[in-house]
């Protein structure tokens, strides 16, 4: 009975450490930002917005999703996302998708990645954004 508890306990460790286990976090380039995206052309890639609606609109990424960092509720938001898929996450210069980051990984998302710099760096870099137009 010890034996078999114990060889299950170690198959359990080793399953944490293997791949299934493994979880990704990192901060990235903007250069490395739009390798993610051309690598990723399926649906497994989310890139997540934590700016403001007024910012979004001047200007994001194509196909983001836009989840507001400084509205209420924004951990429950966050929470609602499905915890498998890749996320390319970033703010105007950094500091709100760094926070994300760390929120995401303390609920145990996948793989998620901070875009350095974000989409100041971005767009100084001259990489294109999509600007939402205001209806009349």
């Amino acid at each position: 009975m010890r034996k078999n508890l114990l060889v299950l306990l170690l198959m359990l460790a080793a399953m944490g450490c293997g791949a299934f286990g493994q979880r990704t976090y990192k901060h990235i380039t903007v250069i490395q930002a739009d390798s993610l995206i051309n690598s990723k052309l399926d649906s497994s890639l989310v890139i997540l917005d934590v700016r403001t609606p007024a910012e979004f609109e001047k200007g994001h990424l194509q196909n983001a999703v836009l989840v507001n960092f400084l509205k209420r509720g924004f951990r429950k938001n966050l929470s609602k996302l499905d915890k498998e898929k890749t996320y390319l996450v970033y703010c105007r210069t950094g500091g709100r998708s760094a926070k994300t980051l760390k929120k995401m990984k303390r609920r145990r998302f996948r793989e998620a990645y901070n875009m350095l710099g974000g989409i100041r760096d971005w767009t100084n870099r001259g990489y294109d954004i999509v600007v939402n137009e205001k209806k009349n």
